[in-house]
């Protein structure tokens, strides 16, 4: 494994600034990439202790409980043995289901015996405070290289101030959170806000149908993690401060200021768990004093993670350091690109979409109805069209004076949080090579063009990475190829650098 998993890249919007001015704005865009592609199983980053949290209240009754008691099965059929599995129940109180169980093939049937015990727990409130507490404690036991927690609700918690409490204290010890809410009720706003403290995320659907595939992808996400423990540290000279901090890549979000450590002209932003294939960007607004002519100012960017590699911990620190130099010109010069241009049309869609929810929220039809505008032109510029069939939506329901409804609130949230459109590549993991094991040698080579020995080798190991395409569609069509001989074939996609060449078309 290469020494640096990871890159760590940066840059200004403008690295010259007017000394006579009394306040200058700039932008500073931060990415982190992933620096290697897993092939090795060995390598294959961290083993992780899962807690699955579920919402056993009263609402939750008939299809949505169903649903989520057949997700669970779902889940320890796709889970690697080198991760732990936990189920913490939740309504009044919470219970224990599942602690730290090991889902190696051997024990997926029993665990999903234990799985059908959420059926006694069913009724009552939605006491989710307690839920996230037990799932904590039921962590701490475990000794596993991350902590991940996913929570799976479909309405408010009994009390937000509590609930939000116990998620900041779980991110606070290193825990990831995710959320996943299911049906009409839930409130992604609130959802939002438990997860931005450990860099988590939000998926969630009114059609209770796509609860399953959400949590298939949150599973791959969990299963791709190369560094965890991940910060990000930036220290300013002090005529440099931060005004607002936004995360671009692979959601979006508006960090809260509650979200910032800032120390003494520093600020740290907790960036979780990183799979090889994601990638991060962090957009920070900020305002520089003048200075006299000739003097410059520095900007420190400080990469922290550890790493797992067969087991062994390694520890990772990189840093950069951008210079700004001050001037007699008064005019923004070099340093302007087209990613610091798509990340600040990312960022003001953020905000431009919080804005809009609370005109909603304050029935305010005017202000509503300017903001969607404004928020039409960025959807345009980076054609998006799924954000702008939600704002189709809530637009028309304000001119024919209809009410918004928690679902169009929810719908809109989470595709405002869909981050802009990267390049891709599709990988092709052999899951199980199935009964045809000469054949699937024959079939992989002929597409790939791999000698034998290297075939023969991800034939015989299980999750191993067959070949890479740029292409979905033919990835699919040499997936369709190795499912007819009876192998099991999965497809993870991966955001990919535009530097990147080289790869399968």
């Amino acid at each position: 494994m290469t020494d640096k998993v990871l890159k760590l890249s940066a840059s200004l919007d403008r690295y010259e600034l007017p000394a006579d001015l009394s306040k200058s704005e700039l932008n500073c865009l931060v990415n982190i990439a992933p620096n290697i592609a897993t092939s090795d199983e060995g390598e294959l980053a961290s083993s992780a202790g899962i807690c699955l949290v579920f919402d056993c209240s009263y609402s939750m009754m008939g299809t949505k409980f169903n649903l989520a008691l057949n997700t669970a099965k779902m889940i320890v059929d796709v889970l690697h043995e080198r991760h732990k599995l936990s189920l913490i129940a939740f309504n009044d109180n919470s219970s224990v289901v599942i602690r730290n169980a090991v889902p190696a093939e051997s024990e997926k049937e029993s665990i999903k015996k234990l799985i059908n015990r959420l059926k006694s727990h069913l009724g009552g409130t939605t006491n989710m405070a307690a839920g996230i507490s037990r799932a904590m404690d039921v962590l701490s036991e475990g000794n596993a290289d991350v902590n991940i927690m996913v929570i799976l609700s479909d309405g408010m918690p009994d009390s937000t101030d509590e609930t939000q409490e116990q998620a900041n204290t779980v991110s606070e010890a290193g825990v990831q959170l995710f959320a996943v809410g299911i049906g009409d009720s839930y409130n992604a706003n609130q959802l939002l806000r438990l997860v931005s403290p450990s860099n988590g995320a939000v998926y969630g659907d009114s059609q209770e149908s796509k609860i399953t595939e959400i949590f298939y992808d949150i599973m791959h996400r969990v299963d791709r993690i190369i560094a965890t423990n991940v910060k990000l540290s930036l220290a300013f000279d002090e005529c440099i401060h931060l005004k607002q901090a936004f995360k671009i890549s692979p959601e979006r979000a508006m960090y809260d200021s509650a979200d910032l450590n800032n120390i003494d002209d520093a600020v740290e932003l907790r960036l979780g768990n990183i799979g090889d294939n994601r990638i991060h960007e962090i957009l920070l607004k900020l305002e520089a004093d003048n200075a006299d002519v000739g003097e410059q100012a520095l900007i420190r960017v400080r990469l922290q993670y550890d790493t797992y590699s067969y087991g062994e911990k390694t520890t990772h620190d990189h840093e950069i350091v951008l210079t700004l130099n001050y001037t007699h010109d008064d005019t923004q010069t070099s340093g302007v690109n087209e990613k610091i241009k798509s990340a600040v049309r990312s960022a003001t869609i953020v905000q431009l979409s919080d804005e809009l929810m609370q005109a909603c929220l304050n029935l305010d039809d005017d202000l509503a109805l300017k903001i969607i505008a404004k928020l039409e032109q960025h959807c345009d510029m980076e054609n998006n069209e799924a954000l702008q069939q939600q704002l189709d939506n809530i637009k028309n329901k304000i001119l024919r004076k209809d009410n918004i409804t928690d679902r169009d609130r929810n719908d809109f949230l989470l595709a405002s949080t869909v981050a802009a459109p990267r390049a891709e590549l599709f990988d092709l993991i052999l899951v199980d090579p199935g009964p045809e094991t000469i054949r699937l040698v024959r079939e992989i080579r002929y597409a790939t063009q791999k000698g034998l020995r290297e075939i023969v080798n991800i034939a015989q190991r299980k999750h191993s990475v067959v070949t890479v395409f740029r292409s979905k569609s033919a990835a699919e069509k040499l997936q369709q190829r190795l499912v007819n001989l009876g192998s099991k074939v999965n497809i993870y996609v991966r955001e990919i650098e535009e530097e990147e060449q080289d790869l399968q078309n």
